[in-house]
């Protein structure tokens, strides 16, 4: 006899002990899969609101021609605006000068401090640099001299009031005409200020 009910016969489907050893195996496996997460679960959503970089993309740079006479064009013209630093020092100056007592005796107008009365005369197309080490420089140096003392100073300058105030209009259109840094005038008029100073104890 064969056919299906052999089948029957023989494996009793569902009774015999490798059906139900098998169909205990297949329950416990299902189980076990439900009692698991997906493994799809494990990757997750990229999300959203990602932290920006931190190296900024960078834009694309156009040139354009830039028109000489217009208003962008003269931003890097230098500065026409006095130095600080000059106008502080020429005032210092300028006080010091003021402070001499009026009985400070003056010299004549040939005996006077080697700086000329005005600009007239003078180089107009010089650049900073130069107008500072061919002209100014060397007139302070003549009577400031190189590791002169503040009295040998002093003493050079005694009855040379009306001198150091043609000094001081000078400075102030020469440092206004070539811009001239301040940085290079502050060791020199300090000195020269003090060496004034001197003069109130002397006189």
């Amino acid at each position: 006899m064969g056919g299906l009910p052999n089948f029957w016969k023989q494996h009793n489907p569902g009774k015999s002990k490798a059906c139900q050893l098998a169909l205990k195996r297949k329950n416990k496996l299902e189980a076990t899969q439900r009692s698991q997460p997906s493994l799809q679960s494990y990757f997750t959503e990229r999300p959203k609101d990602l932290v920006p970089p931190t190296v900024p993309i960078s834009r694309r740079v156009i040139a354009h021609v830039i028109d000489p006479s217009s208003s962008i064009a003269n931003v890097a013209a230098p500065s026409s605006i006095p130095d600080t630093l000059v106008n502080t020092l020429l005032a210092d100056l300028e006080k010091a000068i003021n402070n001499l007592p009026s009985t400070h005796p003056d010299l004549t107008d040939t005996e006077g401090l080697p700086f000329p009365q005005t600009l007239q005369g003078l180089p107009t197309d010089m650049n900073r640099d130069d107008a500072w080490e061919f002209i100014l420089d060397p007139y302070l140096n003549r009577f400031l001299g190189f590791g002169k003392s503040i009295e040998s100073i002093a003493a050079s300058l005694t009855g040379q009031k009306k001198g150091l105030v043609s000094m001081v209009n000078f400075l102030q259109e020469f440092t206004g005409r070539f811009r001239i840094d301040g940085a290079l005038l502050e060791g020199k008029i300090r000195r020269l200020i003090r060496a004034i100073e001197v003069l109130y104890v002397v006189i």
